[in-house]
């Protein structure tokens, strides 16, 4: 039995510096151009829409000028996106809390919508690149979060990071056991693109899942270069696939297919029984 196929879009978005409606406009034409109506009618097929850190402003250290609450601008694009593509949505975005509630305070989340437009989880970056002042400006999450990918009668379990939470395999260690998916948002910049790949592998050999890395290409406002690199690693660490520049990428696999290798490799190899 193959079951649903999980259908990964992986899109190596370069933000428009931080002009949110602009990106909303880019990730538009990106959709009618890649997805269009094929997104449209096959129910056993999961597609997942994959953003990366900050997709519709950047990687920048002045939320004031373009984070949102949670009902904001973005998140109810990304809600109607998702229904009109039939596209469960992985994103990063910046957020703030709703008004009125005193001091403002600011965070780097990912959102997880369905592809009926509902939000299903929202993580906050746990850690903040005080490299860039990060810690300064935003307040970290302080919780993992794990969701489940669903389509027909099956479901993946997923977690997702944010960017510098992956130069710390603590966080990925406290959820091995629950999921067989992880995912990690970035704006990783291109002079440090081996650590990027050296440790998105290391996250999938050391935790014995699947670990799928997405990160943007361009310049950015502080001529930060990205070189892309999104790429997937098994649960064995093998490469699934290597994005390298390209902005737009598609991957494939039966859910019943991923949870196989996933089991197959922690029965053969029991390293996270021993935790």
């Amino acid at each position: 039995m193959q079951g649903s196929e999980l259908r990964l879009y992986i899109a190596q978005f370069a933000p428009q510096w931080l002009d949110i409606d602009a990106s909303l406009r880019d990730l538009r034409g990106l959709l009618n151009e890649r997805v269009g109506q094929k997104s449209v009618g096959d129910e056993d097929v999961c597609q997942l829409l994959l953003l990366p850190e900050m997709f519709a402003s950047g990687f920048s250290m002045q939320p004031e000028k373009f984070a949102e609450s949670p009902h904001g601008e973005v998140s109810q694009a990304l809600s109607a996106l998702a229904v009109e593509y039939h596209l469960n949505i992985l994103a990063g975005v910046a957020q703030s809390d709703e008004p009125g509630q005193g001091r403002r305070e600011f965070y780097n989340r990912a959102l997880y919508l369905t592809q009926a437009g509902k939000l299903k989880q929202a993580y906050s970056k746990q850690r903040l690149f005080s490299y860039a002042g990060e810690n300064r400006i935003y307040k970290a999450g302080d919780s993992n979060r794990v969701f489940h990918i669903a389509c027909a009668e099956q479901s993946l379990r997923a977690a997702v990071f944010i960017c510098y939470d992956l130069r710390f395999p603590e966080l990925f260690r406290q959820l091995a056991r629950e999921v067989e998916i992880v995912f990690v948002l970035a704006n990783w910049p291109s002079s440090r693109q081996t650590h990027w790949r050296t440790l998105l592998k290391a996250r999938a050999i050391e935790n014995q899942c699947f670990v799928v890395g997405v990160n943007r290409v361009g310049e950015d406002e502080n001529t930060l270069h990205y070189a892309g690199g999104s790429v997937i690693f098994n649960a064995n660490g093998d490469c699934l696939l290597d994005c390298q520049q390209q902005p737009w990428n598609d991957f494939s696999i039966s859910m019943v297919e991923l949870q196989r290798q996933v089991a197959h490799q922690r029965s053969e190899f029991s390293f996270l029984e021993d935790l």
